[in-house]
């Protein structure tokens, strides 16, 4: 198989059959790293070539989908579960307004699946109702584990959900414990 620019790095190579690879990207941060030498060394490796905290599908083509952040990535029983595909699933229930997959500390798993969700007005739904809606389109694993009602999810100034809340808040829970 003959490998394009981008595939290949000294030791690092990403054939295009390999579902999620990092993304590689050469030059973009140049000028910003310098600014930030205890991140150039963890962006940088060789001279120009950087990884994006992206997680990508490749095409046969070569062409790039975006499927989600690493750092958003669910680890659970050795499973890779990327929280994008939960979402998109929930969100096609015609109940929910806002729904946001985070992985949550586990003592048997390492991390397991949860969601919160926010219904459109008027709505109700249970969690066996939305557990049983995802797994006619996930796989078992993928499928949350549990779900947790709100009113509404913490956001950014932009309108962007704030994962990272919800994490620590559900951290800061089983340490209450």
């Amino acid at each position: 198989m003959e490998s394009k620019p981008w595939q290949q790095h000294y030791d690092y190579y990403v054939p295009t059959t390999i579902r999620y690879p990092r993304i590689p990207v050469q030059g973009i941060f140049q000028c910003a790293a310098s600014q930030y030498p205890d991140r150039a060394a963890y962006n940088f490796y060789g001279s120009e070539l950087t990884f994006w905290g992206d997680i990508a599908q490749t095409d046969e083509d070569g062409y790039f989908r975006i499927v989600d952040r690493k750092k958003d990535m669910i680890i659970a029983g050795g499973f890779n579960i990327y929280p994008r595909e939960v979402d998109e699933v929930l969100c096609r229930h015609p109940k929910i307004s806002e729904a946001v997959t985070v992985g949550v500390p586990d003592d048997y798993r390492g991390e397991t699946v949860k969601v919160y969700v926010v219904l459109k007005p008027g709505q109700t739904a249970t969690e066996k109702e939305l557990i049983d809606f995802c797994r006619e389109s996930l796989t078992t694993y993928k499928s949350p584990k549990v779900v947790e009602f709100r009113d509404s999810l913490p956001k950014s100034s932009v309108g962007k959900i704030l994962h990272k809340i919800l994490r620590d808040e559900e951290i800061a829970k089983k340490n209450k414990k």
